[in-house]
């Protein structure tokens, strides 16, 4: 076999960073289906433009188990009115949820709205075999992050 000979551009491959990404620690609550998050940080190209959910149990897995969703909301310095306009005016590209070093492989994901408030639901759809698997490994203590990517 013949020696194959690769070239590339000098320097190194660009890096993808996400507009905005969300890093912190699961804190258990009383219900089964639910997760606090403490330790926030937020950075990212876009981090201003969003800030914790200041609701309860940001991370949530519905009833059914075939389905996970992670709760954030657009700050007060962000260009968007609400979390309609600011779905309305960008394409979300890619999500990713990684917790406890273990990375969700959802079949499908998407962004909404609540509303006219400025909070924003991410969530993950798969079999409730998948999600159910995926939350029960789940504990107090676990690092969280979450990635958000869109033009």
């Amino acid at each position: 076999m013949s020696p194959k000979w690769f070239f590339y551009e000098p320097g190194a491959p660009s890096v993808v960073q996400p507009q905005v990404q969300f890093d912190g620690t699961l804190v258990a609550t009383t219900s089964a289906n639910r997760f606090d998050i403490t330790g926030y940080s937020i950075t990212g190209t876009d981090a201003s433009y969003f800030q914790q959910y200041t609701g309860s149990t940001p991370l949530r897995r519905n009833s059914f188990g075939d389905q996970m969703q992670f709760l954030f909301s657009l700050s007060s310095s962000s260009p968007w009115v609400n979390a309609a306009d600011f779905l309305a005016n960008v394409t979300v590209q890619n999500l990713v949820l990684e917790i406890g070093g273990n990375l969700l492989a959802p079949t499908s994901f998407d962004v909404v709205s609540s509303g006219t408030t400025s909070t924003m639901r991410s969530r993950y759809f798969g079999s409730q075999t998948y999600i159910t698997n995926y939350w029960s490994n789940l504990s107090a203590g676990d690092s969280f992050q979450f990635k958000m990517f869109y033009v």
